[in-house]
């Protein structure tokens, strides 16, 4: 372990000496192992001592490593660079599974924790586009719209971060202790709380600045009036990311929170599609393929499930053993041909296809 990152792990845990002091010593002296020399010399020097008697930054060093627990400092070269950007940066991050230099290229999908069919739906298939387009999809690993993101995305075959509010030896909720593991192989799981750290009530709205910090966007799916998304959409504007919000039925309760940012200036998007454009100056040259993602549905694969669609409608359990794809790729094809007109669901859970004899003059 360098003496940047024991400083790090020494001064990350000085009660008073939080993220914006830091970033503003840093500035001064240049390097994390001086900030703690001029600490040693300033009206911190005792609380270090103190804090030394019973903590040794080594051992918390091998302990993690022992749990499979990497630690970067934000002056490594591994720490993601998005995120030195905000104006409380976390000192150290404890990192599970691996970050890319790609993943700078990464929007958050947040939402309720409780989303209705719509909403699950639309979080799954938005997840999953983004994801296979080449954008890592960044959430909370919470229940609801969270879960559903990352899956999406892992479903698509694409990279996903979880970001936790607890020490990474706790998983929070103990449900998602599968979807956690699978996140491990494809993407990462970091935190700012040390190992150990319980996932507390107040360390929720704090982790939620690193969501929006790691992207370049925040997708707010579905969200009440006092959803804890609609935090991280606020920090997300002060972060100067951009803000994205699926508009809802105006009797839904999942939808109150993000009719509100629309009518607030968030983005009304549609599809993927309208992320991708507003992201386009950033994502540019980036993307290995720069079609719109309606181009890129519009061969074969959507064919494929209207031809069937057209004979009877079929279950999305039967419209797998037919076309042999994964129930996530249906699902969000699904759900895209709902949005665009294409598909209807029927009140047994079928699906059929939407012909002009079943579409009113008005429409």
């Amino acid at each position: 372990m360098d003496e940047n990152l024991r400083a790090l792990l020494i001064l990350n845990r000085v009660k008073g000496f939080g993220c914006r002091m830091f970033k503003e010593a840093l500035e001064r002296c240049g390097s994390p192992s001086e900030v703690l020399r001029e600490c040693f010399r300033g009206r911190f020097a005792e609380k270090i001592r103190i804090l030394l008697d019973d903590y040794t930054p080594e051992e918390e060093y091998e302990r993690c490593l022992g749990m499979g627990i990497g630690i970067l400092g934000i002056s490594g070269e591994a720490y993601p660079r998005s995120l030195r950007e905000i104006h409380d940066p976390p000192m150290v991050l404890y990192v599970r599974g691996d970050i890319l230099k790609e993943d700078f290229y990464a929007v958050a999908v947040v939402g309720t924790r409780k989303p209705n069919d719509y909403g699950y739906q639309t979080a799954r298939q938005f997840s999953g586009i983004l994801a296979e387009r080449g954008l890592t999809v960044v959430s909370g690993l919470a229940r609801g719209v969270d879960s559903v993101a990352h899956r999406g995305a892992m479903e698509a075959g694409g990279r996903t971060i979880a970001v936790l509010g607890c020490g990474l030896d706790q998983i929070y909720p103990p449900e998602n202790e599968s979807l956690y593991r699978e996140i491990e192989k494809h993407g990462a799981l970091i935190s700012e709380y040390a190992p150990g750290t319980l996932p507390l009530a107040g360390n929720f709205p704090q982790r939620n600045r690193l969501i929006s910090g790691l992207s370049l966007g925040v997708l707010v799916v579905a969200a009440h009036e006092k959803s804890g998304s609609l935090i991280t959409a606020r920090l997300a504007l002060e972060q100067g990311r951009e803000v994205f919000a699926v508009p809802g039925r105006i009797d839904s309760l999942s939808s109150r929170g993000t009719n509100r940012l629309i009518k607030s200036g968030a983005a009304l998007v549609e599809s993927p599609d309208d992320i991708f454009a507003a992201l386009a100056p950033v994502l540019k040259g980036y993307l290995a393929e720069e079609k719109t993602v309606s181009e890129r549905n519009a061969g074969s694969e959507d064919d494929d499930i209207r031809s069937y669609l057209e004979i009877a409608p079929l279950s999305p359990d039967e419209i797998c053993q037919r076309t042999g794809r994964s129930s996530g790729q249906i699902m969000a094809e699904l759900t895209r041909m709902e949005l665009q007109g294409l598909a209807r669901k029927l009140p047994d859970g079928r699906f059929a296809v939407t012909t002009e004899e079943t579409v009113s003059e008005d429409d």
